[in-house]
């Protein structure tokens, strides 16, 4: 395990929130799009059908791609809980806050109430473990 792998995991989940908030506006759109209305009379067919139909496959092809991310993401994250554990518990924390929460090391050594500068140094002794 190494750093890039650690940080390929935060792209992952900034990865999956722009899905997520592209598949809602996915939704919302053909939730407001209005089916026309049925005259009987034969339609040549285009109009707001085809708008919501384009919009139906795109939400299915986003949904496709998220699907897809999320299970990278849940492979990854196994891995990488998996060599976490393995560490103290001041390095779980650590590399927990750095890669599975983002934070940036100025908060994280708020949180452990360390310096920046142990802070990195206790994450770079982590990684050599792993």
């Amino acid at each position: 395990m190494d750093r890039a792998k650690l940080k390929r995991y935060h792209s992952l989940i900034v990865e999956v929130q722009y899905l997520r908030d592209e598949l809602d506006t996915l939704d919302n759109l053909i939730k407001h799009c209005q089916s026309p209305a049925l005259s009987g009379m034969p339609s040549a067919g285009g109009g707001a059908s085809d708008k919501i139909g384009r919009n139906v496959a795109k939400l299915c092809e986003l949904q496709h791609i998220l699907k897809h991310k999320l299970d990278e993401i849940d492979a990854e994250r196994i891995e990488i809980e998996e060599a976490i554990n393995s560490l103290e518990p001041m390095e779980r924390t650590i590399l927990r806050l750095r890669y599975v929460k983002c934070l940036p090391w100025w908060r994280i050594a708020n949180e452990v109430a360390y310096s920046e500068r142990m802070v990195k140094y206790i994450e770079a002794r982590a990684i050599e473990k792993i």
